[in-house]
């Protein structure tokens, strides 16, 4: 049971940071496009 638990714990920290990193490409790309207007 132990492993399944690092197993999700894990998932769950690749998880966050992949979020986090599609929003700020999201701003990024917002930011770039009122900058260009």
């Amino acid at each position: 049971m132990g492993y399944g638990k690092e197993k999700m714990c894990s998932l769950g920290s690749v998880q966050i940071p992949t979020e986090a990193f599609l929003t700020v490409l999201k701003l990024r790309r917002a930011w770039k496009t009122r900058r260009g207007r």
